[in-house]
């Protein structure tokens, strides 16, 4: 777990924006916490954890994204009930928010219902690439317990974006659905994957101004899992930088 606790005006430009974040990442200014016990799931710091938990509704996807390390998975999806109990259970645990997340979670038919399984005293997440974000789905979870929805843009280029996502409306339904729930109000994240080449040309800057143009709520950087498409690949070069 990477924590950044405080960010300050790092690269002295007058103000603290993304471009801080990004100089913190870039030079290892953050903080590695490990557990302090033996990972016994039921020390107190493992119960702090479970205070977050994310369910798999699906692993299907309509994207072949360059990084997905789920692409090998192929058991076959929870059905309804059972996710509906994983949901109780947690909720009986203490968990606080639950994450639904895949795949694709929005390519179920029934994930309408899942969300609206959340019950009061628990908040959701969605993970999703943007699909199928449309007034109707704002329209129906603001009478939900969902109260965030982190999107994926690959990059701020529209070709590039879709390449990445091997989908040609990659980039149009990450915006479309960015630009619709941040005109709701809905707190709206969106996470980027690093590349080796976004470090190398400088890249990322130019993500960072141009997603904070989209006046978000956050963004969240994820580093590439040797695993799924990029099983015996070598990441190290990303995580040096």
């Amino acid at each position: 777990k990477i924590e950044i606790s405080e960010v300050t005006d790092e690269n002295q430009d007058g103000r603290v924006d993304l471009a801080d974040v990004e100089y913190l990442l870039r030079n290892r200014k953050n903080t590695l916490t490990l557990l302090q016990g033996d990972g016994d799931f039921r020390s107190d710091e493992c119960v702090e954890l479970l205070k977050q938990a994310d369910i798999v509704v699906t692993g299907k996807c309509h994207c072949k994204c360059w990084h997905c390390f789920r692409i090998k998975a192929n058991n076959e999806d929870l059905n309804l009930n059972e996710i509906k109990e994983c949901i109780k259970t947690l909720y009986n645990m203490g968990t606080a928010t639950i994450g639904i997340t895949g795949g694709e979670p929005m390519l179920r038919s029934d994930i309408y219902e899942i969300i609206s399984s959340i019950p009061n005293g628990m908040e959701a997440q969605l993970y999703t690439t943007g699909h199928n974000i449309t007034t109707k789905f704002f329209n129906f979870i603001k009478n939900t317990n969902l109260t965030r929805v982190i999107i994926s843009l690959d990059h701020f280029d529209k070709e590039i974006s879709c390449k990445m996502r091997n989908y040609k409306n990659a980039y149009d339904e990450a915006i479309n659905a960015i630009r619709l729930l941040v005109e709701k109000g809905i707190y709206t994240a969106v996470t980027v994957c690093v590349t080796e080449n976004m470090l190398s040309e400088n890249s990322l800057e130019n993500y960072f101004k141009f997603v904070s143009s989209l006046h978000i709520n956050e963004i969240r950087v994820i580093m590439p899992i040797p695993q799924g498409k990029l099983e015996g690949t070598d990441v190290a070069k990303v995580y040096s930088s």
